[in-house]
């Protein structure tokens, strides 16, 4: 009996470990995801803050909430107190989601208490490992460069992928661009944003410098390829920490950073292997009307970083993807036999030359237009990549065309292939397409009679039949006559 429960138990896990190949992200034959939240307004955003009054906040803040509403959003605002507790934010009811989207204002006003408890971390960590979307906006100074811990937004941003904030006791400095008895307003101008056209439109950051005030973010590009700069400070910019005795007298303190190579960041986003996308902004104020007013060009780049933020834009997506085999490498037509059949239906031999093509979107200001880069790879895998070559336009010369292809000789190892594309490019959401593909090896009547490489086995062959042939006429002629002439 006890052999028989072992044995269902045995059924049992392969069967539910079966079901999670078939549902897990990356299962084979999983199309890639061609639905996006173009219809914002099912999914409201909630703005998350620690102000009491929210008539205020949307006053500072009209002309940054204004567009957001142009653009679709249903803004739902909830104020956090000290007496607010984790289970007070609703960002999901009954296992759906709520809410698409979150900004987080952490602002330091008169009176200031941090509202944003550790605990409320598990939740935002959850709603982003559901796909989720979070913008951040936090201070970590007064007027005053008064110490102003942040513990819940600084482990936040660690947690999600290694984002590390400066010490609050620091500022940042342009040594060439600030006077220096001017540093503890603590604001510095950078057009140093991060070039992509996913993420900027052409207009935003085209040398236009963009007015921060606030504490910058160490830089660990090596820790993670999730999270990048989309601003970034000058060469000339320099961290340093300060006291309050560096602050009376005003001296610049200890050196902590140096952008000098690439060390501060200003604005740092992570976009998630799920889609999710956060970005932090250690300048409480970067999209206020009052910071608009002091450099116009803060607008069009908060509007920018929402809109990437919020996937409205840097979408990228496949459709019709289809494969055929061909005559040779030179042409894409598709032999007639198989031009009406699904690929599920064709079974490629090896050395067969194939033909494989994918149309590719990308969103640009709200509709689907043809991606016009050629970085796009396709992998014929077993294990191991067998062939790895990049898709081209189908026109060469016009790249209005949506349609990748390529035309490729199939390995002359059989077996069970994937077809993968996996694309990663800053700015744009991740793809990732797996298709099984059989290759089976030659019919009995497909393979060559004689092999050139197979000569020496020939000639061996026959020259051992010759030589047994040629012993057994001798053995039987040769000796038996031989016996005869004794015997007579």
């Amino acid at each position: 009996m006890k052999k028989v429960f072992l044995a269902i138990k045995i059924i049992i896990f392969a069967s539910f470990m079966i079901s999670k190949v078939k549902c897990g992200s990356g299962a084979l034959d999983e199309q890639p995801r061609t639905e996006f939240n173009t219809d914002l307004s099912e999914l409201p955003l909630l703005v998350l803050t620690n102000v009491d009054n929210i008539e205020k906040l949307e006053h500072r803040f009209s002309d940054f909430f204004r567009e957001l509403r142009y653009k679709g959003h249903n803004i739902t605002f909830q104020s956090l107190t000290t007496k607010s507790r984790p289970q007070d934010i609703k960002l999901d009811l009954y296992g759906k989601m709520k809410y698409n989207n979150v900004i987080i204002f952490d602002l330091i006003e008169p009176g200031y208490k941090s509202t944003f408890s550790i605990n409320l971390l598990k939740h935002l960590l959850d709603f982003v490992d559901n796909g989720n979307n979070i913008l951040v906006f936090t201070d970590t100074s007064d007027k005053s460069n008064s110490i102003i811990p942040t513990p819940m937004i600084r482990r936040f941003a660690k947690e999600c992928a290694e984002i590390e904030f400066h010490p609050s006791n620091s500022y940042l400095i342009d040594i060439v661009g600030n006077q220096l008895n001017e540093y503890n307003q603590n604001c510095i101008s950078s057009p140093n944003c991060l070039d992509s056209k996913a993420i900027f439109s052409p207009d935003t950051c085209n040398g236009k410098e963009i007015t921060y005030c606030g504490i910058g973010f160490a830089i660990r590009s090596y820790l993670t390829p999730l999270s990048f700069p989309l601003l970034r400070a000058t060469d000339t910019t320099m961290a340093f920490l300060t006291n309050s005795a560096t602050r009376n007298n005003k001296l610049l303190g200890n050196l902590l950073y140096s952008s000098g190579n690439n060390e501060i960041g200003l604005v740092v986003s992570m976009q998630a292997r799920n889609g999710a996308r956060v970005t932090f902004s250690g300048d409480g104020y970067l999209c206020s009307n009052d910071r608009y007013m002091i450099n116009g060009n803060n607008k069009p780049f908060c509007n920018d970083i929402a809109s990437w933020t919020f996937q409205k834009r840097g979408l990228i997506k496949l459709s019709n993807i289809q494969s055929h085999k061909i005559e040779d490498v030179s042409d894409s037509r598709p032999i007639s036999r198989y031009s009406d059949r699904k690929d599920a239906d064709v079974e490629y031999t090896v050395e067969d030359f194939i033909n494989f093509s994918a149309e590719f979107y990308h969103n640009i200001n709200d509709k689907w237009e043809p991606y016009p880069y050629n970085d796009i790879q396709l992998e014929l895998t077993m294990l191991n990549p067998y062939i790895r070559i990049g898709l081209q336009h189908k026109s060469d010369r016009d790249i209005s065309h949506a349609t990748f292809h390529t035309n490729i000789k199939l390995p002359e190892v059989f077996g069970i292939y994937k077809f993968v594309i996996n694309h990663k490019r800053i700015g744009y959401n991740y793809i990732l397409y797996e298709s099984l593909v059989t290759i089976r090896s030659f019919r009995h009547d497909q393979n060559q009679r004689l092999l050139i490489s197979a000569y020496p086995f020939y000639t061996s062959f026959l020259l051992t039949l010759t030589l047994f042939i040629f012993f057994v006429i001798i053995f039987v002629f040769v000796i038996d006559n031989s016996k005869k002439s004794k015997l007579d």
